[in-house]
């Protein structure tokens, strides 16, 4: 945990004045308090099921077997990357040559006043006898196996209409989302012998009104972000809900937001005792109908919410590591973000990035 919680603003990021609590998003509320938890569950194996209550990474794109191996802060564009409260129900059979997992999971409402949890569930299956070393972000190198697994997330939403009035009817979505996610040692290594081995990982990704399944994703759209006239945006209107998720069109109508993404890994370890590492990344996000938001507008209207909402986004970055001593970890990198808008300008995000670990 860390004190980070509670003076994160949404808006401007880090150090800024505490958010009232009636004004945070939904997020901010339950993963942001003024003490953060990131991890704190009780889990429960059995013969049978294991069980896990608390907060812990989401089913979905099951966390944490596939990060990215980068020395860039996570969560990256295109990967999904979040904690929440929830009841995981999960069952491993494994035999020497094979392991096959099974979970379902009930997490919080993606909004307090839906009442409905987000529903989700995976398989994994993997090669035991098939290894190399993997790497999740800038710490973790561990010797695994080549797998996949394959998750979907089920969500419910429910916006109150465009009216000040909290007795306003409410407008009711469902959103649904699949990932399908693997690990693949190309050259095969061991923990005797990481030296000269090659992986790829990787992420695709495609759903509606899971963006608060990726890192700050919003696209540059608001729930009332489509171009609506004043009246139709009555002052103190509370649309209960987090950006990122759904979106009123130009007509009033409700839409959960369209994300496609995908990323793609490989890590080399040189010759050697495998301490040097090479790695590189690339990924992609869409949002596949933000644009047909602001169908029905005025083309002055149109054109300023093209301008300021994006279409997609892609980055890439190479990462050099190097383990000093088992317990002392170097890392550098080159990152390159490129955000393309809806009005056809793009905005290109050169970035450099060294940093050092003290493992324990």
């Amino acid at each position: 945990m860390d004190f980070f919680g509670g003076s994160v603003n949404s808006n401007s990021g880090l150090g800024t004045a505490p958010v009232p609590a009636t004004n945070q998003q939904e997020g901010q509320v339950f993963n942001n308090s003024v003490l953060r938890v990131r991890h704190m569950n009780l889990r429960v194996e059995t013969p049978v099921v294991d069980l896990l209550v608390g907060q812990f990474w989401t089913l979905f794109g099951w966390h944490a077997q596939y990060l990215a191996p980068t020395i860039e802060i996570q969560g990256v564009p295109a990967e999904i990357f979040s904690r929440q409260i929830q009841l995981q129900i999960s069952k491993t059979v494994k035999t020497p040559d094979v392991t096959f997992e099974v979970a379902v999971a009930a997490q919080r409402p993606v909004q307090r006043d839906s009442a409905l949890p987000v529903g989700e569930a995976g398989l994994r299956f993997a090669l035991n006898k098939w290894t190399s070393p993997q790497t999740l972000n800038l710490t973790s190198t561990s010797i695994q196996p080549l797998s996949v697994a394959v998750t979907g997330d089920l969500r419910s939403v429910r916006v109150p209409g465009l009216s000040a009035s909290p007795t306003a009817p409410t407008n009711d979505q469902v959103g649904e989302a699949i990932a399908v996610d693997a690990f693949i040692p190309v050259i095969p290594g061991a923990k005797e012998s990481k030296g000269n081995s090659l992986a790829l990982d990787g992420e695709v990704s495609y759903g509606y009104g899971d963006g608060d399944m990726y890192t700050g994703l919003t696209g540059g759209t608001s729930i009332t972000g489509a171009p609506l006239s004043a009246a139709a945006v009555p002052m103190g209107y509370n649309p209960r809900i987090d950006n990122g998720i759904a979106a009123y069109d130009a007509s009033g109508g409700l839409h959960m937001l369209a994300w496609t993404a995908f990323f793609i890994g490989a890590q080399y370890y040189l010759p050697g005792q495998g301490n040097w590492i090479i790695s590189g990344n690339y990924g992609r996000i869409q949002a596949d109908n933000v644009k047909g938001l602001a169908n029905g507008a005025t083309a002055a209207a149109i054109n300023a919410f093209n301008q300021s909402t994006r279409h997609a986004e892609d980055w890439f970055d190479v990462n050099l590591y190097w383990d000093m001593t088992p317990a002392v970890r170097w890392g550098v990198e080159y990152a390159n973000f490129h955000e393309s808008y809806n009005d056809g300008q793009a905005a290109v995000n050169h970035r450099g990035q060294f940093t050092g670990c003290f493992l324990f």
